[in-house]
């Protein structure tokens, strides 16, 4: 039976150092954000007994985060669960969604501040070494959409070429061309995200001095095989994908002041979203379940994500809220989106596949890990293999 394998974090920060002089307007208490100056300034006290006006300035979502959270606490609270999931061979996606400047990647993780990516490779590989009774060879990937194109941020060339999307009956959809580097340890995979962040479209607004200007998807592929076991194709192997999603916060151009080249990133970021708040929509009104038209492809970001939305995948989507009172609206728009992603249903099973291709790539994997170990003067054993 399908079920809602989705869930949906809130996360409210606090006002930055250029906002300290703003009217703070939203607050966390319990597991409801709360907007506090709701009903022509009526004391919060009488709106919490007035069931209208506590619906229409009051949400809730799976895990709610106020101002002193910690970036270590809405991973272990919020996200680790499902990098185990992903590990026993489950599909999960992860996501930020907000206005520009609300958070989203400071969420995700920087050098400064580790968040849910740092966490969740850590993770990864730590569990990866307790389960001795399991062979696993992990492959990652790394794109941005920007104005409507698919590039390769990992590609050798550069300038990378637009990259196609193609729907395949059985996997879904492929993004034609794309790269994909076997990692064997945390090191490998946040060198492969320095490297494709180096290459991402950034630039200053009024709103954030650097605002990401695209969409990135990055992707790890985890596949394991009984521990020891002969690779053949015949040899079962479970894959999942655990998908990271950093998404261009929603923009006022008349708060951001875009212009020019900004005003066309705008433009192309507000449609994409406009589009992913659609998709979501209709999947949460049960449109899947009765046959009914799901737009999945008027934007390049929801072909992409297509599998994670109403697929086989566990899919939580962390929603950062700015609680100044100048951005009330957006912040409303935020949430009525968390709300409505509530509802969306998923169904998730573990994939088991047999393939050449499979047999192919942990033959590769044995080969590299090999070169390594001679380049480095190791003891090889085939064993190993």
């Amino acid at each position: 039976m399908p079920s809602r394998n989705g869930s949906v974090c809130v996360r409210l920060r606090s006002l930055s150092k250029l906002e300290d002089k703003e009217r703070c307007v939203w607050k966390v208490e319990d597991h409801y954000v709360i907007h506090t100056d709701a009903d022509n300034g009526r004391r919060d006290a009488d709106i919490r007994r007035d069931t209208d006006a506590r619906r229409s300035s009051t949400y809730t979502g799976d895990h709610v985060f106020g101002p002193e959270s910690t970036n270590e606490q809405v991973y272990r609270e919020a996200v680790e669960a499902l990098v185990h999931d992903a590990v026993e061979g489950k599909n999960v996606t992860i996501m930020v969604y907000g206005q520009t400047g609300s958070g989203k990647t400071h969420t995700m993780g920087t050098p400064e501040a580790p968040g849910i990516i740092q966490r969740g490779l850590m993770d990864i590989f730590e569990l990866i070494a307790e389960k001795e009774d399991r062979d696993f060879l992990l492959r990652f990937s790394f794109l941005e959409i920007y104005n409507e194109n698919v590039t390769d941020l990992l590609s050798p060339e550069k300038v990378p070429k637009p990259l196609l999307i193609k729907e395949d009956r059985v996997v879904g959809p492929v993004v034609l061309g794309l790269s994909e580097e076997i990692v064997t340890c945390p090191e490998d995979v946040l060198r492969l995200l320095r490297q494709g962040e180096a290459r991402r479209h950034v630039a200053a607004s009024k709103m954030n001095e650097r605002s990401n200007r695209s969409h990135t998807v990055s992707r790890m592929v985890l596949e394991s095989r009984p521990a020891g076991c002969e690779v053949s194709t015949s040899t079962p192997v479970i894959v999942s994908n655990l998908v990271l999603v950093d998404l261009a916060g929603s923009e006022s151009v008349a708060k951001t002041g875009a212009e020019g080249e900004r005003l066309k990133e705008s433009s192309c970021i507000n449609k994409s979203l406009l589009a992913l708040g659609e998709v979501v929509f209709k999947l949460s009104e049960g449109a899947l379940a009765a046959g009914a038209h799901i737009p999945y492809r008027d934007s390049k970001l929801t072909r992409i994500l297509k599998p994670s939305l109403g697929g086989n995948c566990k899919t939580m989507i962390i929603c950062t809220v700015n609680p100044a009172a100048r951005h009330t609206e957006e912040s409303h728009r935020t949430l009525r989106f968390a709300c409505r992603a509530k509802r969306v249903v998923n169904t998730v099973v573990v994939q088991e596949v047999m393939s050449e291709t499979a047999a192919a790539r942990w033959q590769a994997k044995a080969l590299k890990e090999l070169q390594r170990r001679r380049a480095e003067g190791m003891c090889v054993r085939l064993v190993d293999f």
